[in-house]
Order: structure tokens, then C-alpha cells, then sequence
């Protein structure tokens, strides 16, 4: 799968248009999740992959402090590329002993209102608000827990670079839940 992923946004760099100021990007990156208070005392550290869809609406500029702001829209999607398990985790509703628990995140559907604000020429730094779907699942041997949270109000900030012929890189914390977070590290394509 990340084979396919770098393959794409390879090919996807050739196809870019020559304008100055692309508006629809592509990014792929990589997804280091945090889950807590999942009905158990541990915390989960499972691994994803996002690609990210978005297209810039507008760009204002405030003249006082000659700051470029943007607005546009972004649909991710998350997979799961690897689970996390922990030994002997404790229930923390019965107390119990779970044994070995298995955490993995079901596929993410994010739809965000994101601004980028230019600094320092080709950082922007961008801010998140939206919405996304999904659920974490425990499994050990004898249950399967599914949290009961699969839709909320998500957000994040990140700071992105420009490199040349509009190939970003760029780093984000992400919000997803009360008791689930990112930070997403990957490349990007503008076009």
C-alpha cells in the first residue's frame, strides 16, 4: 500500500499545472495515533496512513500585517496500517485483568474547514475544524470492544513547507475524538 502511495503521488507531480498559485492538493501521510480512556487503564499507540483531498476556495491578505490567509475544504481518509497490543491491560469499569488487548482504529472519514496562513514565504500554517467519523476497537481473545464515539467534532494545527514544482511537506496534530489523536507527518502535491 505505501508502495502505490508514493507511486501515485510521484505520477501526480508530473501532471501539476504551471500556475503560481495552485488551489487543489493531494497529501499522503503517515499517522501516529494516542488513545486513551478506552474502558481500560493503557494507552494505545496504533500506526495509520491519511490521504488528504482539498481545495483552496480564496486567499485573503490583511494589509496591516501583510499576512495571506486562504480558506478551503478537506476530505480524509484514514486506514488503520497497524495495530497495538498491550499485555496484561486492566478494565477500568470492572477492575478486571483483560490479558492481551489488541487496539486498532477503523477507518477515519474527516471532512475539515482548513486555513492557511502564510509566514516566512513558503510556511503556512494551517489550522483544522470539521468533522470525522470513526470508532477504536479493543480485541483480546474472548470480546471485541468498539467505542461507542463515532462522530465529533474534529480539529488540529500544523505547519507545512513548499518545496519546488508545488511538492509540500508538512506535520499536523489532529483532534479526532475526546480520546483520540495524531500527529500525521507526510508530503503533499499541489496543482
Amino acid at each position: 500500500m505505501k508502495k502505490i502511495s508514493i507511486l501515485l503521488l510521484i505520477l501526480s507531480s508530473f501532471v501539476l499545472a504551471e500556475d503560481d498559485e495552485p488551489v487543489g492538493y493531494i497529501y499522503i501521510d503517515t499517522v501516529m495515533y494516542s488513545a486513551t480512556q478506552t474502558g481500560t487503564t493503557q494507552n494505545f499507540n496504533p500506526k495509520g496512513m491519511k490521504w488528504a483531498f482539498g481545495y483552496l476556495l480564496g486567499e485573503y491578505t490583511i494589509p496591516v500585517v501583510d499576512i495571506d490567509i486562504s480558506t478551503g475544504l478537506e476530505f480524509d481518509f484514514i486506514t488503520n496500517t497497524s495495530a497495538h497490543t498491550k499485555e496484561n491491560v486492566i478494565s477500568s469499569s470492572t477492575g478486571i485483568n483483560l490479558g492481551k488487548v489488541t487496539a486498532s482504529i477503523d477507518n477515519i472519514y474527516a471532512l475539515y474547514l482548513k486555513t492557511p496562513i502564510s509566514v516566512a514565504g513558503k510556511f503556512d500554517f494551517n489550522t483544522y475544524l470539521g468533522m470525522s467519523t470513526s470508532s477504536l476497537t479493543l480485541k483480546n481473545k474472548d470480546f471485541t470492544i468498539s467505542d461507542n464515539q463515532t462522530t465529533s467534532l474534529s480539529y488540529g494545527f500544523g505547519l507545512e513547507y513548499m518545496l519546488p514544482q508545488n511538492i509540500s511537506v508538512h506535520a499536523s496534530y489532529m483532534q479526532y475524538f475526546s480520546n483520540l489523536s495524531s500527529i500525521d507527518i507526510g508530503l503533499g502535491v499541489k496543482f
